[in-house]
């Protein structure tokens, strides 16, 4: 090891150097170039982790910035530009977390999928979040087509894109499936050229529909599924409702490509449940943001 100009060249660990050129792990610089991990820097440039800079630059995580330029994380900021986490903003312009929704939606057509059993259950994590968020939630009706109609364009959809992905694979491995999986390919394979221009269009509508409803500031509430999962072994006949009436319900968030949060919820004889929450468009971290603040 050798040592010049009052620092040590070609070495790793806690020492300081005056410009910090080529040096690793705990130090301070003077002019921060090429350093890393926990210091502090008067121009802040390529530095990362633990600090605090004079304007910011190309600096991410903890740490408080005085123009707050191109930065996330825990922070707080005088202008609020491009900042993302928890913090608090002058301005407020581009803010995410910390956003409650105002207002929480019901789809009773929705509502009505939930088994008798469960009803009351799902009942009570409604009644869980509404006293967590301090808001009472209003009905409203999504599906004048019927979330069965919403069902078969999602199937619609969801099939001819699978085929178009496996259909391939399938034809030349001839792979073995179980009945029901077998199925549902040869329905996906009936669906290879046919015109999808129907359901596109509705897709977009339905689309529309809930992001005008639920805009920046709105989230519907709805069961994640009827009911407890059908017991191993179940006829049929009953799998097909559990799926169709968990398709019912899964598709909304799917088809409009909103975030969608679902809650544990205990059912009858302690089985789970969910209650599920979806967001706006672009809602992704406020609602994740707003769940944990009022149901963990």
């Amino acid at each position: 090891m050798e040592q010049s100009g009052g620092r040590m060249d070609k070495s790793a660990g806690e020492y300081m150097d005056v410009n910090g050129s080529e040096c690793a792990g705990n130090r301070t610089n003077a002019n921060g170039s090429e350093c890393a991990s926990n210091r502090t820097n008067a121009n802040g440039s390529e530095c990362a982790s633990n600090r605090t800079n004079v304007n910011g630059s190309e600096c991410a995580s903890n740490r408080t910035n005085a123009n707050g330029n191109g930065y996330a994380g825990d922070h707080t900021n005088a202008n609020g530009s491009e900042c993302a986490g928890n913090r608090t903003n002058v301005n407020g312009s581009n803010p995410a977390g910390n956003r409650r929704p105002a207002r929480l939606f019901i789809p009773p057509e929705a509502w009505a999928l939930a088994e008798p059993d469960s009803a009351a259950f799902l009942k009570s994590g409604l009644d869980k979040l509404q006293s967590g968020a301090s808001l009472q939630a209003a009905e409203a009706v999504i599906a004048p087509e019927g979330l069965k109609t919403w069902m078969d364009v999602f199937r619609e959809l969801q099939g001819a894109e699978i085929w178009v992905t496996h259909g391939e694979w399938i034809g030349r491995e001839q792979p073995v499936f179980g009945p029901d999986i077998a199925a549902r390919f040869a329905w996906a394979a009936g669906l290879a050229g046919a015109d999808h221009s129907p359901a596109l269009a509705l897709r977009s509508q339905i689309a529309q529909r809930l992001r005008a409803l639920l805009g920046n500031d709105g989230c519907l509430v709805i069961p994640t599924v009827p009911g407890p999962a059908p017991l191993r072994g179940a006829a049929p006949e009953q799998l097909e409702r559990n799926r169709s009436g968990a398709m019912m319900l899964s598709c909304m968030a799917g088809l409009a490509g909103l975030p969608q949060v679902t809650l544990p919820v205990a059912g009858p004889g302690g089985l789970p449940l969910g209650l599920s929450v979806i967001g706006g468009p672009g809602q992704d971290l406020e609602l994740l943001s707003w769940i944990q603040e009022i149901w963990l």
